[in-house]
């Protein structure tokens, strides 16, 4: 274990002696955080396809139940986001049509609680405004659905008086079902919401925001690997080679080094941006931070193993850089898998970016035991298969 603390001793010294290396260690992240919060934090805010309106309401009824109405109407969430009622007269809400200040009227006629408690028809008058037809139709689909309501409503009550009608005397009958009109129109206008919204989104259940939060630090950590990479790629000379053998420092020795020194300086990148970058974690802090010390881990076991090669430093940026966008782009770190075709999406799953973000994902955000052990076993075969691979490469150097 001493051996190896002075090889990583020996590795950090060499990271603080080169200047560009330590400036784009210490930048990278807070590129990255800069990148994510004023970049693309405002393209995950929801805008709604259709800008909120108001409009004219015309009451010549002037009832308690017509006033009711409206405010049953407007019980629904997603319509209070969208629709403002303004209550003037009739000269005065023509005028707002005309001046393009208000999407729709609506005019409710004299008497229009007295007929509707006798089952009579007296429709109400919608006018919609042509500077603003989307709106207009909108509001308009919603009166109709509302109107239909009502109409089940009235419906439900006659089938009762058909029934009833016999044996009920008829003024008391009468009474009774003019006012269950009125009640069960009022009631059927405040189920709130009348079905179940569904969002679809190509990340699942997770937010945009959340999504992109855990691909951000996946391709953080990997792309800083690559600049890092540098410290632990040197080769010693054959002489020193032989000399570190002597001395027993082994092919694990030097593997376990530039895994400890990578793992050090990546972890460090992983707090510095999820600092600066912050986010709302609904999942468990203390799994979410065993997960990054895996991911961190990972990073680490790919590069000693890419280290491992001793490639010439042109021929080492083509071929990870090859390796990361292939991992990102089939891992859905740059566009959800869902965007993908089928066969992409099943290749995908196999990637260590797609496990690393499925880790995060469900231990930061919405925490999964089952899918997060899954992942989590997933990139422990492939930290175990990088350092395999990195100490028969070490072994070949040592012969």
């Amino acid at each position: 274990m001493n051996k190896v603390k002075a090889l990583v001793g020996l590795q950090v010294k060499s990271l603080i002696r080169q200047p560009i290396v330590l400036v784009v260690f210490l930048l990278l992240p807070v590129c990255f955080s800069l990148l994510f919060k004023y970049a693309l934090e405002p393209l995950f805010e929801f805008e709604p396809h259709v800008e909120p309106f108001e409009v004219a309401v015309v009451d010549l009824d002037q009832s308690f139940e017509t006033k009711a109405m409206i405010n049953q109407l407007s019980s629904s969430s997603e319509f209070r986001q969208l629709v403002t009622f303004i209550y003037v007269d009739e000269e005065a809400a023509l005028t707002l049509v005309k001046e393009d200040q208000v999407a729709s009227m609506v005019i409710i006629p004299p008497n229009f609680s007295a007929d509707l408690r006798i089952g009579q028809n007296t429709p109400i008058e919608v006018i919609g405004n042509p500077q603003r037809p989307l709106q207009a139709q909108l509001f308009l689909a919603v009166m109709e659905s509302a109107a239909n309501l009502i109409t089940a409503a009235q419906s439900a009550v006659n089938t009762v008086y058909v029934f009833l009608k016999p044996e009920v005397h008829p003024v008391i009958l009468n009474r009774e079902v003019q006012q269950a009109i009125i009640d069960f129109s009022l009631q059927s206008l405040a189920r709130k919401q009348i079905f179940a919204t569904t969002l679809l989104s190509g990340t699942g259940t997770f937010l945009l925001e959340e999504y992109y939060f855990a691909a951000s630090i996946v391709l953080l950590t990997f792309i800083s690997g690559l600049f890092i990479v540098t410290i632990v790629r040197n080769d010693f000379s054959e002489p020193m080679l032989k000399r570190l053998k002597i001395y027993g420092f082994s092919k694990s020795v030097k593997v376990a080094a530039n895994f400890f020194t990578l793992l050090i300086i990546i972890t460090i990148q992983i707090s510095l941006f999820f600092a600066m970058a912050g986010s709302d974690v609904t999942g468990k802090w203390l799994v979410l931070l065993g997960t990054l010390l895996v991911v961190a881990c990972a990073t680490s076991a790919f590069y000693t193993f890419i280290a491992s090669f001793s490639l010439r430093p042109f021929a080492e940026l083509v071929l990870v850089g090859t390796i990361i966008f292939i991992f990102a782009v089939i891992g859905g770190c740059v566009l959800p898998i869902s965007f993908y075709p089928d066969w992409v999406g099943n290749l995908g799953q196999y990637s260590p970016f797609y496990a690393i973000r499925e880790a995060i994902l469900y231990s930061g955000f919405i925490y999964e035991s089952r899918k997060l052990v899954t992942s989590l076993l997933v990139i422990c075969v492939y930290i175990f298969m990088f350092l395999r691979g990195a100490v028969a490469n070490e072994a070949r150097k040592l012969r």
